[in-house]
Parts: structure tokens; sequence; C-alpha cells
């Protein structure tokens, strides 16, 4: 009997892991970008991101021009390589090539 019931619960376990395999991925037109955050976040917009919880959903959608390494140094993002002037007034920053930058209705011109 505990035989049966053993054969039983691999079987279905099988079984499970089977069905749950495989299978085409459902057809849609939207794509959809899912982040699990235990805090709110209130805002996507980078002059915003005041907080823990909205800085991290930023850095994940958002390339800046540059970023900090782990020792907190200034390294190049989209930006290969940048100047400052004497003065400190201007900042001159060369992007990479493989950059590209799309129009969409929301940001006109």
């Amino acid at each position: 009997m505990k035989t049966n019931i053993v054969a039983f619960a691999v079987l279905a376990s099988l079984s499970l892991f089977f069905m749950s395999c495989g299978g085409e991925a459902p057809k849609t037109k939207s794509k959809i970008f899912k982040y699990n955050q235990p805090n709110p976040v209130s805002s996507l917009d980078p002059a915003f991101a005041r907080n823990m919880s909205n800085i991290w959903a930023v850095d994940h959608v958002f390339n800046g021009l540059v970023q900090l390494d782990e020792q907190l140094n200034i390294k190049p993002c989209i930006a290969k390589t940048w100047s400052i002037s004497e003065d400190g007034l201007n900042y001159t920053f060369n992007l990479r090539d493989d950059v590209y930058f799309q129009d969409n209705e929301v940001f006109p011109n």
C-alpha cells in the first residue's frame, strides 16, 4: 500500500512538472515590465527619485551619462568620454556609438 502511495505521488509530481513545461507564450502586443518592490514606487522620474525604492526602480529603467562603481568612482555609462571647461561651468559628453534614441509621440520634437 505504501509503495502505491509513493508511486502515485511521484507520478503526480512528474505529470505536473511536464504539464507546466513547454507551450507557447501568450501572444500580446503590449510589453510588460514587472518589478517587485516591497515599498511603493511613487515616481519613475529620476528628478524625483529621493528614496531607495524610487532610486532602485529608476536605476533599472534609465541609463545615465556616467555611473558609480563599488568604490564610488565615476565610470562611463552612455558617455564614453567627457571634459570639463577650465571654469567648471561647461561639461561636454561624447556618447558611445552604440547608443540610440527613439522618437515617441510622448516626446515630440
